[in-house]
């Protein structure tokens, strides 16, 4: 597999290809103790590929491959990822309390916390397709303590208004009683939110998460490793 780095040498910037190293699947603990810390770039998960699958070039949230003969599962890539990285980027309203008539669009990144009127929502909308602000579709709001208006203040350079912004949300299920959104960042390369499907899919993971514990420990990822290419179904061999 390959990804791109960019070095600068004084004000030129140049973008070389290099080789990223593949592991096994059994080497998760290795992976976090070793190689992950000593990335040059960020990273938010690992992804497991199945062996002979193809290499797509285009984002997806899971690769399906036709599987091999006598193979009980397919062949596909998944990707796992961090509690605190299950993210679902947004369509985000201010909604105020009935009595206010302040426009929505007043309130930008350089707004003080205190200056936010009590009982004000911060709606989640994500997309249903299609061109218009009007294709999409409320799904949830977010929290917004003093500390995450803090991080919205310093995320970008320049004063933006928060209305009708794309951001990315990450889900804190130790907050409240099942959890809530929280602000990670702006996408200013967005026009739309994630498709409702993407989202559904984000929730479903959310739900029904892996831990990075549960990945390191899991005996049975070593054992099915020795398989390599699938699990055989009994009297088809």
């Amino acid at each position: 597999m390959l990804h791109l780095c960019t070095m600068e040498f004084g004000n030129v910037a140049y973008c070389t290809v290099e080789d990223k190293s593949m592991q096994f699947a059994y080497g998760i603990d290795m992976m976090f103790r070793e190689i992950l810390p000593r990335l040059a770039h960020g990273n938010d998960g690992l992804i497991f590929t199945a062996l002979g699958a193809e290499y797509i070039l285009r984002h997806r949230s899971a690769h399906v491959f036709p599987p091999p003969p006598n193979c009980l599962v397919p062949n596909i890539s998944l990707k796992w990822k961090p509690d605190d990285e299950n993210s679902i980027d947004f369509l985000l309203n201010l909604v105020f309390p009935v009595a206010i008539t302040e426009s929505p669009h007043n309130i930008t990144t350089r707004t003080p916390y205190d200056a936010i009127t009590p009982g004000t929502l911060f709606q989640l909308s994500i997309w249903q397709g299609g061109k218009s602000r009007d294709s999409h579709t409320k799904w949830s709001d977010m929290y917004v303590p003093e500390e995450d208006w803090g991080k919205i203040q310093t995320s970008l350079d320049q004063e933006i208004p928060l209305e009708n912004a794309i951001i990315e949300c990450r889900w804190d299920k130790k907050v409240g009683t099942a959890g809530r959104w929280r602000f990670m960042r702006f996408r200013m390369d967005k026009e739309n939110a994630n498709f409702i499907e993407v989202a559904k899919n984000v929730e479903e993971s959310i739900r029904d998460g892996v831990s990075k514990e549960e990945l390191v420990y899991d005996p049975g990822i070593g054992r099915l490793c020795d398989g390599r290419d699938c699990i055989v179904l009994p009297g088809l061999s």
